[in-house]
């Protein structure tokens, strides 16, 4: 493929419609400095301090936000995401790529939203914190993912499918 032939194709893609299902994961990055650490008083062991923290869109979300930057006219997010705090950062990270979030649907019970945190002093990179590997995934949740999804399909030129 040559430079026209790669231009062309991402000019087509800013008319497209794209659907993006899997699971939907929030990315954090904590950076620990312990220049600033200090005992804690619960326990008296020292703390990790945290002095830079970045947040972004992980698994299918990650998908979706590459697929927005690339400048894809739309891109529909279908799937699932906790009632957290760590859902709600998901979903504005998002809707701040201009990515629709009706098909991101919340479970309540049983679900956390999927975070992998990495946590980093220095260049070292440190045993990663992860949330939601207890997730159970309920029938009605996976009903409404599939009902929204089928609402959009007529107006969709591609799915992709993102499994983590």
């Amino acid at each position: 493929m040559n430079e026209s032939e790669l231009r062309a194709l991402l000019n087509k893609i800013k008319e497209c419609r794209i659907g993006v299902v899997g699971d939907f994961c929030l990315d954090a990055y904590l950076f620990i400095d312990q220049a600033g650490s200090e005992s804690s008083v619960e326990t008296g062991l020292p703390t990790f301090p945290v002095r830079k923290s970045r947040f972004f869109p992980g698994g299918a979300g990650n998908v979706a936000a590459n697929l927005s930057a690339l400048g894809v006219k739309t891109v529909l997010a279908f799937g699932v995401r906790g009632s957290d705090i760590f859902g709600e950062e998901l979903e504005r990270l998002l809707k701040e790529q201009d990515i629709e979030t009706q098909g991101l649907k919340i479970q309540k019970e049983d679900w956390h939203t999927h975070v992998y945190t990495k946590l980093y002093e220095g260049d070292k990179e440190l045993n990663r914190i992860d949330f939601g590997n207890f997730n159970a995934l309920h029938e009605d949740t996976i009903a409404l993912v599939l009902k929204c999804l089928e609402k959009a399909l007529p107006e969709l030129d591609l799915i992709i499918i993102n499994q983590q």
